[in-house]
């Protein structure tokens, strides 16, 4: 793929279930040479600090959808781990069947209430949320 200058989107460690099974297969995106730049996993919610790391020293970007992570209780993207990784950060809704309304402000109000809640940080924080979305969320 990228040899055609394709970017690849995987829907990748989105689910509760058998997330070990899942997160064994991290290694094969290296091993075919896909992880990159250029690659881009959609949800991400079921990581470890050790695959953060690694995708976000290979380049690799989450696309964070916290409404429809929400809504199948997936579970809670580790935002602020990826950010402070280098990891490049985007959102989307995913769409009309995975979240009740494909409304990207609800969506990024919902993102900000659920980082609030597990990190601890208040939009007032210097590091909080108010500076990670200015900052990182549509840097690409």
């Amino acid at each position: 793929m990228r040899r055609f200058g394709i970017i690849n989107n995987a829907h990748f460690l989105e689910t509760r279930e058998e997330p070990e099974l899942q997160r064994s297969t991290f290694d094969l995106y290296h091993e075919a040479g896909a992880l990159g730049p250029d690659l881009i996993f959609g949800h991400f919610v079921q990581t470890t600090p050790d695959i953060i790391r690694r995708a976000a020293d290979a380049g690799a970007v989450m696309s964070w959808q916290p409404s429809s992570n929400g809504r199948p209780a997936s579970g809670i993207a580790q935002v602020p781990a990826m950010r402070d990784s280098g990891m490049r950060i985007g959102m989307g809704p995913d769409d009309q069947s995975c979240t009740d309304i494909s409304d990207p402000w609800q969506n990024l109000r919902m993102g900000r209430y659920l980082t609030r809640a597990v990190s601890g940080l208040s939009t007032s924080a210097r590091s909080g949320i108010r500076s990670h979305l200015r900052a990182r969320l549509w840097s690409a």
